[in-house]
């Protein structure tokens, strides 16, 4: 139970015999049962039972419900009236209620007024979100609250006439089932009632629509029930009866049954004990709820979820999800955590000296833990690789790529993310730096090999180009000429040659360096073919330059390098040209 202050002392609206009215008339058990009752028929979170006594407010706990403070309770919401509020947000002389930290925003109250006009309570209903509530259900919730009234006077009637009670209950349970009854219908329910005494069971509700048998083929004896009832779950149905005759509480059992049809439905059925003055048996009343689309859905939940468990075990790696706790410890790892680490998840769970962070590397644990809380304050997904220590000793190399969680709030309560094994990829990574390094070195010692080379063959290579150049200036015959341009010809060929090496090698070292200075495009063109007219001329090709009178013809550049490419595109164009002309066009 519990209670709380109310400002007005009017709340009550009548005088009270009885301290807590119904709430000291009826045991905690009827209570309860009808709360709980109340709260499945409107399906809202919470249904109670309310009094008013001594300027306070008193309520009746479900162990369903799991109430366990209500507070700021405004007094005009239980008076010996039915009260309906769609949204108290809406009202304006009303602060809103709060149960359990959550605030309260749709209430319906059916008052519980004695034919004497004492108001013992009201029956209640809330909500945390608005909803509508229509003229049927409220008729419904003062039917139930009628019910509850009935109960309460018959238990105020067993006192002073025991030998009478049996029956009251009876006509009073006639009366519920006839207000009872359009409630089941209203929310295509079967309702029940059986005798335990003659075993003896009446039917009501939607039972053609849930079971496909008209009222009139359904039998009475409660074999016969038993009888459409799955072969399997029949032995569980049995010793649950066995069990609420004996302990008296509530039934609450799904099992399978088989309709006209053939085929079976599963069913939830929550059946209620109503008890005389002394505590026996008078019956059960219940209803039977088709939860078959419900069963199915969370069937196939169950099979997705153990479908996503097999995959995410299958992986070559973890599936971790840790908690924003500061120290990120874990709370779930998945099984690749054994083939990675060592250990099992239940080992690297929580907190302490044997936790995930015990066995990661110190100085990579202070980096890690930096770059999560970035993530966090960023709210953005995070990579990072960092090494563990592994069951057996080994150091491996691991990559972590994980994202925070934010729930429905903002909030941030955890961290999910997928942890890999790098440590091959290290491997081969200082493999290849390692590879790359003795590249680069054995391409330096080459390219000065080269360099050196060029140089010192190139010096010899001018002396023999100037002693032939200076052969040239005398006076030979026509052969012997013909013997000294060829060998001047081909002293150039090889200093090209040796140049193009050298360039290569200032090219792999990163140090060739270009000109800028004037110079004469046309001439450096004139030069080029002029070089190479001979070898077109022997070929029987026309060798053609062309300059526009539109280009300038001072330029700034290089023109050493700018020979270089048009000697050997050229070149080639002569070379592999069998017939006609080769034309160069600026």
């Amino acid at each position: 139970m519990t209670s709380m202050p109310i400002p007005d002392k009017s709340a009550s609206g009548g005088h009270l015999n009885r301290p807590w009215g119904v709430l000291d008339i009826l045991p905690e058990a009827s209570l309860a049962r009808i709360s709980s009752l109340a709260a499945r028929v409107f399906e809202v979170p919470s249904a109670v039972v309310g009094a008013v006594a001594q300027d306070r407010v008193r309520f009746n706990i479900d162990a369903e419900t799991g109430l366990d403070h209500v507070g700021g309770w405004p007094h005009h919401l239980l008076l010996p009236r039915t009260l309906i509020f769609d949204d108290l947000q809406l009202d304006p002389q009303t602060r809103l209620p709060t149960v359990d930290g959550r605030e309260v925003r749709f209430w319906a109250a059916a008052a519980l007024v004695t034919g004497e006009g004492e108001y013992l309570g009201s029956l209640c209903l809330m909500d945390w979100q608005p909803r509508r509530f229509s003229d049927q259900q409220r008729a419904s919730l003062e039917d139930l609250a009628q019910m509850l009234l009935s109960e309460a006077e018959a238990h105020l009637r067993a006192q002073t006439r025991a030998r009478k009670d049996a029956l009251k209950y009876q006509t009073e349970i006639v009366v519920w089932k006839s207000h009872h009854e359009a409630v089941i219908r209203a929310s295509g329910q079967v309702s029940y009632h059986w005798n335990p005494h003659t075993n003896q069971v009446t039917y009501g509700g939607t039972v053609e629509k849930v079971l496909g048998y008209t009222m009139q083929e359904m039998e009475t004896d409660l074999s016969y029930w038993i009888g459409l009832i799955h072969a399997e779950d029949q032995p569980i149905f049995n010793r649950e009866i066995e069990r609420v005759l004996r302990t008296k509480e509530s039934l609450h059992l799904q099992y399978r049954v088989r309709r006209k049809d053939g085929n079976y439905i599963f069913v939830e059925d929550n059946g209620y004990f109503f008890l005389d003055g002394t505590g026996n048996v008078i019956q059960q009343v219940g209803f039977i709820t088709d939860v078959t689309e419900s069963h199915n859905s969370e069937e196939a939940l169950r099979a997705s979820q153990r479908k996503l468990a097999a995959l995410i075990n299958s992986l070559p790696g973890i599936v971790f999800s840790c908690a924003n706790d500061g120290e990120f410890s874990m709370t779930y790892l998945s099984e690749g955590c054994l083939h990675l680490t060592g250990y099992t998840s239940a080992e690297l769970q929580g907190k302490g000296p044997n936790s995930y962070n015990f066995i990661t590397d110190p100085d990579d644990y202070a980096h890690l833990s930096q770059v999560i809380k970035a993530a966090i304050t960023a709210r953005l997904p995070y990579e990072r690789e960092y090494r563990i220590r592994t069951k057996s000793g080994e150091l491996r190399w691991l990559w972590e790529k994980g994202s925070p969680v934010i729930d429905d709030h903002g909030e941030i309560h955890s961290i999910e993310g997928f942890i890999t094994d790098i440590t091959e990829l290290k491997r081969v990574e200082r493999e290849l730096i390692a590879a790359r390094e003795t590249a680069e070195e054995a391409t330096r010692l080459k390219s000065e090999f080269l360099a050196n080379m060029s140089h010192e063959i190139r010096t010899p290579m001018n002396g023999v180009m100037g002693m032939t150049n200076l052969l040239l200036d005398t006076k030979l015959t026509h052969e012997q000429r013909d013997y000294a341009q060829t060998l001047y010809h081909s002293s150039q060929a090889l200093l090209t040659i040796i140049n193009d090496i050298l360039d290569f090698s200032k090219i792999e070292a990163g140090k060739l360096e270009l000109e800028t200075i004037e110079f004469n495009l046309q001439q450096v063109v004139e030069d080029v073919t002029g070089l190479l007219a001979e070898p077109a001329d022997a070929k029987g090709l026309e060798l053609v330059c062309l300059v526009d009178g539109h280009v300038p013809r001072v330029l700034l550049g290089d023109p050493g390098r700018l020979r270089q490419v048009l000697t050997n595109l050229l070149g080639n164009a002569v070379k592999f040209t069998e017939r006609g002309e080769v034309a160069v066009e600026v």
